[in-house]
């Protein structure tokens, strides 16, 4: 019995353990896609503002402006920093048009609240100061309280001396107290509260449990998910369950990328638990995916929190990278070396061929004078079986040499000869229409022009397997391009590779592609006119790629 129950865990063990990795490839795997799909986010994102700043400019009344106003901060609290302060700005100054404080302490706490996540500690207690909690309504009493909290809680967190700290510490308890007091204790603002509370006070399965509870209450795409999750990230962190910190950090930042919250930190944690895991590429990508939502966001606390990893990333990228084309170049030498021991063989066998069309010349002297030469015919004869056994040993040779170059071509006789069986037995037949009608027929050159093509991109590809995003790098982002599935290559991409290679002539590009010189010229200009920058210094960029001269020291 103790033998079966062992047996019985260690089944239970290995597939608990694949059904976990199986959960984080695949979170993985979508996040790679959702990735790749951001601008569909952000244009769902940015077009929802634009619909407000339509409503807002066709509404004369205050009130209905400021609560337009306040949708439109909503929108870009977690997506553009300077946008927000701008219509914050807008929303203060209309607020002296009313009558009540509430409306201008809604939106001074709004902005102390903002100061406050993006590092502005002074500014966000300088204006919750000047705010008598007294004179605030229920509601605006809440959020006063909310703020507070969170910025004595971030003072304390980054304040490196100790009094400051437990003068931080004691503020922020007592402003969560109060904000405790407050809330109903079955809503979501209560219990994201208590949640963190349980996590401090290293109760970390009444965190988890908690955490679970607020993540069913909200859908993915929501900036609240993305938090949730993120929490749930760190509660599994402490307790040491790297697979489960793995799985909420990838669903904190699925979140974050369907609802284009640019203000996050889910990716730059994935990428150095990657980075620690080996997994380089994945953790280069997710950190400058994160580099570029900071700059988007432009909050300095949040570049901060990325330059301590971005630089040991690319690093160790950068080397992984030099090393993979230092492989490329043993590889390309070796084939180098192997084109040229070719090319030695075609040579000579074209030299010995030669030798064997001089000697049936000499044959063909030798017959003719034989007539008159009956009186030497022992020594004729002896003559004759010299030159025949040399005649031999050149055909050995040429048949040898003839048998390699025909297994390198073997392909393409096979196919030519079927092709001329085929005519041939048509023109036997006297299928004359038949024939006329196989001989226009495409599909022949069009399956050995896409065998070229498919030969051409794999070797292209193996040399520079960055080149297509290198190439998109170069194209501004709405004219990207994105290859079909199966697809290594598509006409631009394959055009732009024979430049890359130096064959810029479209004359020499258009009799390789087998296209006409037109087409080509138009390709090359429409795709300069895709150019981030200077359209003519476009090509000499196109020639960069994958050169050793432009990588990183």
């Amino acid at each position: 019995m103790p033998k079966i129950r062992i047996t019985s865990l260690l089944l239970f063990i290995i597939v608990v353990n694949a059904n976990a990795q199986h959960i984080k490839d695949s979170l993985l795997t979508e996040l790679d896609k959702t990735i790749l799909n951001r601008d569909k986010y952000d244009l769902i994102k940015e077009n929802r503002i634009l619909q407000l700043k339509k409503d807002l400019s066709k509404t004369k009344d205050h009130l209905s402006q400021y609560k337009l106003i306040n949708a439109i901060i909503e929108e870009y609290i977690p997506h553009q920093l300077d946008s927000t302060l701008f219509y914050m700005d807008k929303n203060i100054a209309l607020a002296k048009h009313f009558p009540e404080k509430k409306y201008s302490d809604k939106v001074r706490i709004d902005l102390a609240g903002v100061l406050s996540s993006t590092g502005n500690y002074k500014e966000s207690v300088d204006i919750l100061n000047s705010i008598d909690e007294n004179d605030l309504d229920d509601q605006t009493l809440i959020l006063f309280y909310e703020e507070s909290m969170w910025v004595y809680y971030r003072l304390y967190f980054y304040s490196p001396l100790p009094d400051s700290r437990d003068l931080y510490n004691k503020m922020y308890e007592l402003f969560m107290t109060k904000l405790l007091n407050k809330l109903d204790h079955n809503s979501t603002h209560y219990l994201s509260v208590v949640e963190r509370l349980y996590r401090e006070k290293n109760n970390y399965n009444k965190s988890i449990e908690v955490n679970n509870e607020l993540l069913k209450r909200h859908k993915m795409g929501t900036r609240e998910f993305s938090m949730f999750a993120f929490s749930q990230a760190l509660n599994y962190r402490v307790i040491g369950n790297k697979k489960l910190e793995k799985k909420f950090l990838a669903l904190s930042a699925l979140s974050d990328i369907k609802a284009s919250v640019k203000d996050n930190a889910a990716n730059t944690e994935l990428a150095q638990i990657l980075f620690k895991e080996g997994d380089l590429e994945r953790a280069h990508h997710y950190i400058n995916f994160a580099f570029e939502d900071a700059s988007y966001f432009n909050s300095k606390l949040r570049f901060v929190s990325i330059s301590n990893v971005l630089p040991i990333i690319d690093k160790a990228y950068e080397s992984a990278i030099h090393k993979k084309n230092e492989k490329l170049r043993v590889s390309l030498i070796i084939i180098s070396i192997l084109s040229f021991v070719v090319l030695c063989t075609l040579f000579y066998i074209y030299k010995q061929n030669r030798n064997l069309t001089h000697a049936r010349k000499k044959l063909e002297v030798l017959n003719l004078k034989l007539s008159e030469l009956n009186q030497k015919l022992v020594v004729t004869n002896e003559m004759l079986s010299i030159s025949y056994d040399e005649i031999s040993e050149i055909n050995q040779v040429k048949e040898y040499y003839i048998a390699n170059l025909l297994v390198n071509i073997s392909e393409n006789i096979d196919s030519l000869n079927t092709y001329g069986k085929t005519v041939v037995k048509l023109i036997v037949s006297q299928k004359h229409d038949e024939l006329l009608k196989f001989t226009k027929n495409k599909n022949f050159l069009n399956n050995e022009l896409n065998k070229f093509y498919y030969n051409f991109d794999s070797i292209f590809l193996n040399i520079y397997p960055t080149f297509i995003a290198d190439f998109n790098n170069l194209l501004i982002d709405e004219e990207k391009i994105y290859l079909k599935e199966n697809e290594l290559l598509n006409t631009e991409l394959r055009i732009f590779a024979l430049v890359r290679l130096g064959i810029n002539d479209s004359t020499k590009i258009a009799k390789i592609l087998r296209y006409s010189v037109t087409t080509i010229y138009n390709y090359r200009v429409r795709t300069k006119n895709k150019a981030k920058g200077n359209r003519n210094n476009f090509e000499n960029e196109v020639l960069k790629i994958g050169a050793l001269i432009n990588k990183p020291k």
